[in-house]
């Protein structure tokens, strides 16, 4: 490998650190089209991949987010248990389906969603939060 080659690599380990994912993915690209075979470069370019589909877009989030502002619960819970099928382990879905069930009303849903994204993620400090309300506001607690 040579030197510029390192660099280019170390370049776009930075700008992935940096989360500017689309400027390190055009750096691996430049880099397989020089050497199809860097190792390194496609690794990269495979957890980038893979890191995609873990989680929604801003803009899906965005389209739900819109809706629960807008007091759309309804319609904001539908969108989000969509986004749900295809991104089961993220567990801001969860928090959000949660903040829709407290503002239809049943409780019970909301503590279950709420619950759920802390196991997702132990330290998510805003479901620890909104489990905690969700407590307060259950009748049977």
């Amino acid at each position: 490998m040579t030197i510029k080659t390192q660099r280019l690599l170390n370049r776009a380990q930075k700008l992935k650190k940096k989360g500017q994912i689309g400027e390190a993915q055009k750096i691996y690209l430049t880099v397989l089209k020089s050497f199809p075979n860097n190792q390194e470069a496609q690794k990269e370019l495979s957890k980038i991949a893979k890191k995609k589909e873990i989680a929604p877009t801003q803009e899906q989030l965005n389209e739900v987010i819109q809706c629960y502002s807008c007091d759309k619960f309804q319609e904001a819970l539908y969108a989000n248990q969509l986004l749900i099928k295809d991104f089961p382990n993220d567990p801001l879905l969860f928090n959000i389906s949660g903040a829709c069930y407290s503002g239809l009303g049943p409780i019970d849903l909301a503590i279950i969603n709420f619950e759920k994204a802390i196991a997702l993620n132990p330290k998510y400090a805003e479901a620890h939060y909104n489990l905690g309300v969700a407590f307060q506001r259950d009748p049977s607690a």
